[in-house]
């Protein structure tokens, strides 16, 4: 099974616009309004979805060996760092405009909650080619660069990622291996999709699952 190692640097300057990246501002549409929740155990508190990786279609499209994912356009991956996403909070959005329509996030000044854009260091993404062959693969769980578009999640056995879920249903768009980057007991978080929705390039139904130590 065909899968994208995702190869992390750090950026030391602002990346160009439309880099595949984790963190810092994601390059955006006029219209895009930052995706926001009301606390489930304090309704009159909403807070800002976290911003979590950028992913020029086009950038990795030579590293998709199946042609599973849009060969253009732009995926915006968020997870809710307050709560924890649940099926239905818009965690996956996909941009397939015109690329020279998009600027980096300004953030809004006059928000109450506006430091809450970003908590980590931008970090470049480059792709390499990677096939899946169970999680006991050569990539031990000690290893930083544990983070992979498509295939399967590295540890399900361990912590049951997509184990509930028909295989020829779904499809994980992206792991990353959370602890290597900020620490924690939070070890992966895994972006699904069904199959179907991402034939159509409907992301607006994917999830998050998370494994923890």
């Amino acid at each position: 099974m065909n899968r994208i190692l995702l190869k992390l640097t750090k950026a030391g300057e602002p990346l160009p616009v439309l880099s595949s990246k984790l963190f810092g501002m994601p390059d955006v549409w006029d219209e895009f309004e930052w995706p926001e929740k009301i606390h489930e155990d304090m309704d009159d508190y909403i807070y800002d979805l976290e911003f979590v990786c950028q992913i020029n279609c086009a950038e990795a499209a030579p590293y998709d060996k199946d042609g599973i994912l849009p060969k253009t356009g732009m995926l915006y991956f968020f997870d809710d760092n307050e709560c924890g996403a649940k099926k239905g909070d818009p965690v996956v959005f996909y941009y397939d405009g015109d690329l020279s329509e998009l600027s980096p996030y300004l953030e809004d000044k006059d928000s109450c909650h506006e430091d809450s854009y970003v908590h980590y260091t931008e970090r470049a993404i480059a792709f390499e080619c990677n096939s899946y062959s169970g999680w006991r693969d050569k990539y031990a769980l000690n290893d930083p660069d544990y983070h992979f578009l498509l295939g399967r999640p590295s540890d399900p056995e361990q912590a049951g990622l997509g184990a509930h879920l028909p295989p020829d249903k779904w499809q994980m768009l992206l792991q990353i291996h959370w602890d290597r980057l900020v620490g924690g007991s939070l070890m992966y978080i895994c972006w699904f999709i069904s199959k179907s929705n991402l034939a159509n390039k409907d992301f607006s139904k994917a999830w998050v699952e998370y494994a923890y130590d």
